[in-house]
């Protein structure tokens, strides 16, 4: 990543001369690619001290839980030719291009699994670009499938979408996916959380608190 940035600047000074195209636009997308990829396999290391007994990695767990862009997220599906998720100010962008239909995939494990009562709601808060879809897949804490949102348009204006659950799930992850109908998407989301009756958050992912 810090290679990236010097590149660009060396660039931008004059002092590193462009290929010529398509080989320039080839290349930065070989640095930006190793860049996000490293960053994706790091946090897939971390998240995987969540449950050590060790406890050096334990507090390296903790340490990136307190500073991570988008804490406790961490990537289970890369089908473009670039994708990422990341914090834009008061929100989490997800973006996605490439092939048409192409999508990605970020799951965050609940540290402690939860039962949804009667009347629970899973509540979204987003908008996305032309041609941008979302899925929702929500996990028991083993890891398997107990409740989906299937592919849907996302709303090109912000909107809060609302889904009722059903009582008794035991949900110990949940994974959020973007698809691409054009070359490239994106997915702005607000908020994530699973609600009670009365509105009250059981969990939230994330809330748009910068």
């Amino acid at each position: 990543i810090a290679t990236t940035l010097d590149r660009h600047r060396l660039e931008t000074d004059g002092k590193l001369l462009p290929l010529p195209e398509p080989s320039q636009s080839a290349a930065d997308k070989v640095f930006l690619d190793t860049g996000n990829k490293l960053c994706d396999g790091l946090a897939k290391v971390i998240h995987g001290y969540a449950k050590t007994d060790d406890s050096e990695k334990k507090r390296i767990y903790q340490l990136w839980l307190q500073f991570a862009d988008v804490p406790g997220w961490y990537n289970i599906r890369s089908m473009g030719q670039t994708q990422s998720f990341k914090r834009i100010q008061d929100h989490i962008r997800m973006s996605v291009s490439g092939k048409a239909e192409a999508s990605c995939g970020w799951a965050y494990d609940l540290p402690e699994p939860i039962d949804t009562p009667p009347g629970a709601r899973l509540v979204l808060d987003l908008k996305g670009t032309e041609g941008a879809r979302f899925f929702i897949d929500v996990m028991s804490p083993e890891g398997k499938g107990i409740f989906q949102v299937l592919w849907q348009d996302t709303p090109r204006e912000r909107q809060e979408v609302r889904v009722d659950l059903p009582s008794g799930l035991r949900v110990g992850q949940i994974i959020l996916y973007t698809m691409n109908m054009g070359p490239d998407a994106s997915n702005d989301f607000w908020r994530l959380a699973i609600e009670d009756p009365d509105q009250k958050a059981l969990v939230s992912f994330f809330d748009g608190k910068p």
